[in-house]
């Protein structure tokens, strides 16, 4: 379960300016409904608690935009996974004497429910919790936004008519169709399989191939796609990845602005013989080139296959292609997931490759996921890749039209109301916390690994915080790697070089990675020691140059800095790690704004690593700041993250 913060002194700083945002910021997905809460936030230092749960079986992209009685407003953003309940403590971290009762309005693109679920009043009784007020009404889309601003001086303002050009887009009206399939299978040892459309395939159509196949050795991987008329097959993804780690791989193949023609036949050929199965799709109205926009790919077991969330689209109408398969001997028949169509089955995985193929048409700009109901608990590789249409927006020509422009005469009680256009904002959400885990050893070893307790999202950003120690004070790591291969780049260390002092702090990270189950990462050092490891998963972090910022430094005191790190871009991710090598049982606390995500406390059992995050949305001076609750020497360190 995430945990977000609201912090009251943040929203106290921007007195004097209210923004009441209605309706959903440039690229996030279309905002389909809201939910009210009457929320009211206690007295200095204390906090109340609400919650909010994704009854869908998608992400949940949801805004909180959050009103006190005072009328300041501030919001923000989060995703919430299928299924899944966020908890949201809003503090009062101003120590402003009085209460504030604020009113809590949530969008969202799924379905949801929102409720309160405590108050803490620290030294005064709880009091009894009222019945929480949550309406589900439609909203608008648009974004509509509104300024107050409150001044000093109060005139009043007359208006002077001026020319404005404005432009609206035009969205293009082509769709990805559905036009015909076939499936091939063999539960016999082959090296290739192939199948031929019943009808004439149209050139300049796309065609999409997906496979699954099998023999003992685990190594019948696809090598290669091709038909009668010499289209170019790419694959899109393969689940698992590398896919000769696993029975009965997974992959999907695309060619796209195809040459087509009667008796159009597509052959899959295997590295090592085996059995498989081939579904082949055509579809018009797709793009000629740069056809792929998101995908995203997954194993693991339950009745509901799912190929985990995309990053969002970058186009709204992306032709949604699923496939799945599992490693279980039965015969099960699927349903295809909501808003997707099954297209073609090969259910008996006894005799031969099971397969099933879904499709959808996105609703808007936003993470989608393939989903496949099974009857009973199956081991299963599943995979989505979302296509993009050939339309695309076209500008239009601007317009002349009129708005007010003010000049001011002093009132003394007067308060102005002055109308704010509607300007996209820019930038995408800061890189979101996914998942993580630490391992620790005491003893003097070699290397230490740790795993991700669920399959990892190629693409993802990897975070990997290590503390380590040996008398020689010479325990400095040699290298990080994964059991995909990604390649570990060091952002910081402290102190540096690390060989010049105790127990050395580093962050590492692996951007873009390919990702699956059983994640694993290994820290190999220069020379035995202590170990402790922190591994981190985030998403929407930038897929290149991520690094923004960082800085390090090591003191004395019981609040552990890494020292300043100025910003250069908005919506980053700030990442933070301290150790202390006093041989105490020292805990730490995050710092104001930070979220404490791993700790180890007990520098006399394994070297002491504490890490921390925090979303920020514009450029700044930022350091990472803990909490100790005795006295110690440490070593702490920030990187600021880039979004996509």
């Amino acid at each position: 379960m995430r945990t977000s913060s609201l912090r009251w002194g943040f929203v106290i700083a921007l007195a004097g300016l209210v923004l009441i945002i209605v309706g959903l910021a440039p690229g996030h997905p279309t905002v389909a409904r809201a939910a009210t809460l009457a929320l009211p936030t206690p007295g200095p230092g204390a906090m109340s608690i609400y919650t909010v749960s994704n009854s869908s079986s998608a992400v949940l992209n949801v805004e909180h935009v959050f009103t006190d009685n005072s009328g300041f407003t501030y919001s923000f953003w989060d995703q919430i996974g299928p299924g899944a309940t966020t908890t949201y403590h809003v503090s009062n971290m101003a120590q402003i004497p009085e209460p504030f009762n604020g009113t809590l309005n949530l969008y969202g693109n799924q379905p949801f429910s929102s409720q309160i679920v405590g108050y803490d009043y620290p030294g005064s009784p709880t009091p009894a919790l009222p019945t929480p007020t949550a309406t589900v009404t439609p909203i608008p889309s648009s974004l509509t936004v509104t300024a107050t601003r409150i001044p000093s001086a109060s005139p009043t303002s007359t208006a002077t008519p001026r020319a404005v050009l404005t432009a609206t887009p035009t969205a293009g009206t082509a769709t990805i169709r559905y036009v015909q399939s076939v499936l091939g299978y063999t539960g016999n040892m082959v090296s290739s399989q192939s199948v031929t459309f019943p009808g004439a395939v149209a050139s300049g159509d796309l065609v999409v191939v997906a496979i699954s196949s099998w023999n003992g050795s685990n190594n019948a991987t696809v090598s290669s796609i091709t038909d009668n008329f010499g289209n170019t097959y790419t694959k899109a993804l393969d689940e698992p990845s590398p896919a000769t780690g696993s029975s009965q791989p997974l992959s999907i193949w695309y060619a796209a602005n195809v040459v087509g023609g009667s008796n159009f036949t597509v052959t899959a050929s295997l590295a090592n013989a085996g059995a498989l199965s081939v579904a082949a799709h055509e579809y018009s109205g797709a793009a000629t080139s740069n056809v792929v926009d998101q995908l995203a790919q997954q194993s693991g077991a339950d009745t509901t296959a799912t190929s985990g969330a995309t990053a969002a689209t970058t186009q709204a109408n992306d032709l949604l292609f699923g496939a799945t398969t599992y490693t279980d001997g039965a015969n099960l028949t699927a349903t295809a997931g909501s808003g997707f169509t099954l297209r073609q089955n090969e259910t008996d995985n006894s005799c031969c490759t099971v397969l099933y193929t879904e499709d959808g048409l996105g609703a808007g700009t936003s993470p989608y996921a393939a989903t496949f109901g099974f009857p009973q608990l199956v081991n299963y590789h599943a995979a989505i890749v979302a296509f993009r249409a050939a339309s695309a927006t076209s500008n239009a020509t601007p317009t002349a039209t009129t708005e007010p422009t003010s000049t001011s005469s002093p009132l003394p009680t007067r308060t102005p109301t002055q109308a704010a256009t509607n300007t996209p904002i820019s930038g995408g959400a800061p890189p979101r916390y996914v998942q993580s885990a630490l391992s620790s050893t005491g003893s003097n070893v070699a290397s230490r690994a740790v795993t991700f307790s669920s399959a990892v999202t190629s693409g993802d950003l990897v975070v990997v915080a290590v503390a380590s120690y040996n008398g020689n004070n010479t325990a400095t790591v040699g290298a990080v790697t994964d059991n995909f291969g990604n390649v570990y780049t060091k952002a910081t260390g402290d102190p540096s070089p690390e060989t010049d002092g105790p127990q050395p702090l580093s962050i590492w990270y692996a951007t873009n990675v390919v990702g699956g189950s059983n994640f694993t990462v290994t820290v190999k050092l220069q020379s035995a020691g202590s170990l402790t490891v922190a591994i981190h998963e985030y998403a929407e972090a930038a897929t290149s140059s991520v690094v923004d910022q960082t800085a390090h430094a090591n003191g004395r005191g019981t609040v552990a800095s890494s020292g300043p790190a100025a910003t250069t871009s908005a919506n980053d991710l700030l990442f933070a790690a301290t150790t202390h090598w006093d041989s105490t049982n020292t805990s730490a606390t995050a710092g104001a704004g930070f979220t404490l995500r791993r700790s180890l406390a007990n520098n006399t059992t394994a070297a002491a690593l504490f890490t921390e995050d925090q979303p920020v949305t514009t450029t700044g001076t930022y350091a990472g700041t803990f909490k100790y609750a005795h006295t110690a020497n440490y070593r702490a360190a920030v990187i600021a993250f880039r979004s996509r």
